[in-house]
Order: structure tokens, then C-alpha cells, then sequence
């Protein structure tokens, strides 16, 4: 069964375009091919939405697992009992992200406003950056990892 830590709920917003600080200064006039914040963060709220509907699959079969192991005994009262626990979780995962999309796209029709460019620390901004693309290129491998080894369960399953 493919499980992950309620810590990678974390690396997700390193995935999103909006959550970037802006590289340019918005005091200038904005032009017409060049989005507005809202705009940014409406068009990245679809990482929130596939984390809401991944992570609401895998309860639903942590869900099944705990149906499947039963109460019966001492140790199978204690993995269906934990197995609802982080289902439960990874529901709770999954709500959050359907609010943060839901709050996204809420932002897609603010004006574009003035940013104030003596408040921009260019150096510290590319750090981030280069920080936040080594965590998406992490976290990109660890879901081909896990989707890899969930490949392989299901070849199993399949025998």
C-alpha cells in the first residue's frame, strides 16, 4: 500500500507558480500578456487540487484495507485502527488543499496593484527559487518512487 507523512503536504506549496515572490517589480505598467497575481494564483491552483484528489484515493483505500483486516484480533484491531487514523488524516490533507484551491481561484479577477520594488532582495528571491525548484524536482521523483513501487503491488495483485 503506498503511504506518505503529512510533512509533503508541505512541499506542495513549493509546486505552485503564484507562491513565487515576483522577479520583476509590478510598479511598472503591467502588460496585457504578462498575468496578474490573481491570475498566477488562480492557474496554480490545480496543484491543490490533484494533492485534494490524491490524497482523498489513498484514504479511500487505507479505508477499504482497515474493512478488509477487520477487528477480529488483538493485531488486527490495532492496523484497522491505525489505518483510519491516517485516513483520516490524509482526509483532513485533502480538505485543506480543496480550500487553499477554492481560495485560489477566488483571486483570479483581483486587479493587478502596484509592487513595491524597493522591497525586492533579488539575490534572496533567486535562492528561494533555486530552493523551491530542487523541491519540486524531490518531491517529483518521490511520487515516481512511490508510483513506481505502487506499479509493482499491482503487478502482484494482478498474478
Amino acid at each position: 500500500m503506498w503511504t506518505m507523512t503529512s510533512t509533503i503536504l508541505a512541499l506542495l506549496l513549493a509546486f505552485g507558480t503564484a507562491m513565487n515572490p515576483p522577479v520583476s517589480s509590478r510598479k511598472h505598467a503591467q502588460s496585457a500578456e504578462e498575468p496578474t497575481c490573481g491570475q498566477e494564483m488562480a492557474t496554480s491552483a490545480e496543484v491543490p487540487e490533484k494533492w485534494q484528489e490524491l490524497m482523498n484515493h489513498v484514504a479511500t483505500n487505507m479505508e477499504w484495507h482497515a474493512g478488509w483486516v477487520g477487528t477480529a484480533s488483538t493485531s488486527a484491531k490495532l492496523e484497522h485502527d491505525g489505518l483510519l487514523r491516517v485516513a483520516g488524516e490524509y482526509r483532513a490533507m485533502a480538505a485543506s488543499a480543496g480550500r487553499a484551491a477554492t481560495a485560489m481561484k477566488a483571486m483570479r479577477d483581483l486587479s493587478a496593484s502596484p509592487h513595491d520594488s524597493s522591497k525586492m532582495d533579488r539575490a534572496a528571491q533567486a535562492r528561494w527559487m533555486r530552493a523551491k525548484i530542487r523541491m519540486q524536482r524531490a518531491f517529483a521523483a518521490l511520487l515516481m518512487r512511490h508510483a513506481d513501487e505502487s506499479e509493482k503491488a499491482l503487478g502482484r495483485m494482478e498474478r
